[in-house]
């Protein structure tokens, strides 16, 4: 006929006529030159739809575009043992529809493994971590005994632990640590040069015991391993009594006057604000 298709146009209008032609442009009767082209407008053919549940997603998608189906995809975390499959589709398997029909598509998140990031140094913690499809979070620094300062010493969640896709792994670094030395019947003055020439801070409280006066009875932490800057609080041993301003003191069980079975009390200091001195009350009991 001397006429050439520009290009062919499938048309989703009626599709008891799959295949057939609906439309030309220049239209049917108008006279045009040889060589003409003519867009030709198709009613787009019938094609199978195919069962992509359980499929994995890439997978599903080639398998829709082959047979000339459009798609849409969502995902869902739901059932992490399905993670990265198909598991709903709009269009049913087996299903005749004409081509670039859209099948909607419910996909389960897929899942990814975390990256053993421990040791590492904090960038190239980073990258493995975004690198795995996850978002990278800086925590707290750690003191971790035989690790070098720097590196990364714990991670959550744990290395090989599944997630879904842009889930968070939080880092630890590590800091510079200390072994908090015994300090225990030393001298205040000794224990507090000790203790602050580990890297640490001292808290100062005084307890009474005659034996040990002045000198250091107890602390809260001895033998772990800090940060530097940790604070420890010792004890010191005072032949006085420690009253706190609204507390009771209860005195030592040599000041208690009185015949065993019944004691009686009359030394009970009753501290206020700005005064210890004895309250003058008497207890028995």
């Amino acid at each position: 006929m001397g006429l050439v298709v520009a290009s062919r146009e499938l048309r989703r209008v009626d599709p008891n006529r799959p295949g057939k032609v609906i439309s030309l442009e220049p239209a049917s009767g108008e006279n045009v030159r040889k060589g003409t082209p003519v867009v030709v407008t198709v009613e787009a053919p019938l094609c199978t739809v195919p069962n992509v549940l359980g499929r994995p997603i890439a997978e599903a998608l080639a398998m829709l575009e082959e047979v000339g189906l459009d798609f849409t995809l969502t995902t869902q975390t739901v059932d992490p043992s399905k993670g990265g499959q198909v598991v709903s589709q709009s269009l049913a398997g087996d299903l005749r529809v004409q081509e670039g029909a859209t099948v909607q598509l419910v996909a389960e998140a897929g899942r990814i493994a975390a990256p053993n990031v421990v040791s590492l140094a904090k960038q190239r913690a980073r990258e493995q971590i975004e690198g795995a499809g996850l978002k990278f979070a800086l925590g707290g620094t750690i003191a971790l005994e035989g690790s070098s300062v720097g590196t990364i010493g714990r991670q959550v969640p744990a290395a090989e632990t599944l997630l879904t896709e842009e889930a968070v792994v939080t880092v630890f670094p590590v800091g510079k640590g200390v072994k908090i030395p015994s300090v225990v019947g030393r001298t205040k003055a000794s224990a507090v040069q000790a203790l602050k020439n580990a890297g640490l801070k001292v808290r100062v409280q005084s307890q009474f015991d005659k034996a040990r006066s002045g000198k250091v009875i107890r602390q809260d932490v001895l033998g772990a391993y800090v940060l530097q800057g940790s604070e420890v609080t010792v004890w010191i041993g005072t032949d006085k009594l420690v009253v706190h301003p609204g507390l009771i003191k209860i005195p030592p069980v040599e000041l208690i006057k009185g015949p065993v079975g019944r004691l009686k009390m009359s030394t009970v200091h009753r501290a206020t604000a700005g005064s210890t001195k004895p309250s003058g009350t008497t207890r028995d009991r």
